[in-house]
C-alpha cells in the first residue's frame, strides 16, 4: 500500500541563525515536520500550505526557491506494510509565531540545526534536515 502527504520545512532567520520549525504529533508523539494529506483536488503545493497552516497557524510564508525535498519510510502494521512519501517544501517565515493544531500537534519548537536534528524521532527525518542544511549552506540563504 501507498501512502502521500505534503508539507514544509519552515525556517526563520534571527540574529543570523536558521531556526527550524519541527513538530510533535500528538498520537504517535514523534518529532518531525508539519504535514498532511491533500484534500479534494489540491495540488501538492495547496496542500502543503493547508496543512502548515491548520497545523502549526503560519499562513505568512515565502518558498524557497520553488525547491522541495523527498521523505520515504515504511510503516509497519499488523496487515501490510505502508510505503510512505512525503513532500517538503522548503519555505522561510518572518514570525515565530504558532498556534498549535490541538487535534494533531503536541508541541512546536524552532531550534537550530544541531537542536532540531538532535530532536527529531527518525532517520529519515534526520538524513531529510542534513539535505535541507547542506542545501541552505551552499546557497548562502543568511
Amino acid at each position: 500500500m501507498k501512502d502521500e502527504s505534503f508539507g514544509a520545512i519552515i525556517i526563520f532567520i534571527k540574529n543570523n541563525k536558521i531556526l527550524f520549525l519541527i513538530v510533535q504529533h500528538k498520537v504517535a508523539g514523534h518529532w518531525s515536520f508539519p504535514k498532511g494529506h491533500k484534500e479534494g483536488r489540491e495540488s501538492d503545493l495547496e496542500a502543503a500550505k493547508r496543512e502548515v497552516e491548520e497545523e502549526v497557524g503560519i499562513k505568512d510564508f515565502q518558498l524557497i526557491d520553488d525547491i522541495y525535498f523527498i521523505e520515504k519510510y515504511t510503516i509497519k502494521s499488523k496487515k501490510e506494510g505502508i510505503e510512505k512519501t512525503v513532500k517538503y517544501y522548503l519555505a522561510k517565515t518572518k514570525s515565530q509565531n504558532i498556534i498549535l493544531q490541538e487535534e494533531e500537534i503536541k508541541d512546536a519548537k524552532w531550534l537550530e540545526f544541531e537542536d532540531a536534528y538532535n530532536l527529531l524521532s527518525f532517520k529519515e527525518a534526520k538524513n531529510l534536515l542534513e539535505k535541507v542544511k547542506e542545501y541552505i549552506d551552499y546557497k548562502e540563504i543568511i
